[in-house]
């Protein structure tokens, strides 16, 4: 299995920050696979976020919307269409709470890669996760979606590597949350 790397890009205040930013990507779009933008650290700052979407875009680099998505299906419609028409995302987070239909408008584009919440990283996930991981495991087998599984958290990794060895995993924090 071929490891692809996925850089998040979180934003702060400090407009030096895009400017790093813009030059991170810029120096290490040849190694990474995709780019994952988190839209909570830019809402503060649209204008910033649509510079660095422009950017991708433009320099055709692959970018996940990583809002964890999982509203209703009418709702996820329109979000589905604003992510991967509007936007131009390579792919997006998605979470599988209210169920495999609410994930439909997502999984209608087939070109698309569309990751689903399983394993978190944040403190506190195991009160639901632990009795519905499996069953997000099933999913992403079925859909072909990818699994967000937490790299900071003991065996998370593993497990899911053994048990859906054919699935794409999106594996969040490695770095500065302490996983490696």
């Amino acid at each position: 299995m071929r490891n692809r790397i996925c850089v998040g890009i979180d934003y702060n205040k400090d407009i030096s920050s895009l400017f790093r930013i813009i030059n991170m990507i810029e120096q290490t779009k040849d190694l990474v696979e995709f780019f994952k933008v988190n839209p909570a650290f830019w809402m503060h700052q649209k204008r910033s976020l649509d510079k660095v979407i422009k950017f991708l875009n433009d320099k055709n680099i692959k970018w996940i919307y990583d809002g964890k998505l999982g509203d209703v299906y009418h709702t996820n419609r329109y979000y589905a269409e604003y992510i991967y028409e509007d936007l131009g995302a390579y792919g997006a987070t998605l979470n599988p709470y209210l169920g495999i239909k609410s994930l439909t408008p997502f999984l209608e584009y087939k070109n698309k890669k569309n990751f689903i919440v399983c394993r978190t990283s944040n403190e506190g996930s195991e009160l639901i996760q632990k009795d519905s991981h499996e069953k997000v495991y099933s999913i992403a087998k079925e859909t072909g979606c990818g699994l967000v599984i937490a790299g900071n958290k003991q065996g998370f990794l593993e497990e899911a590597t053994i048990k859906c060895p054919e699935v794409d995993i999106l594996c969040p924090g490695i770095g500065a949350q302490g996983g490696s």
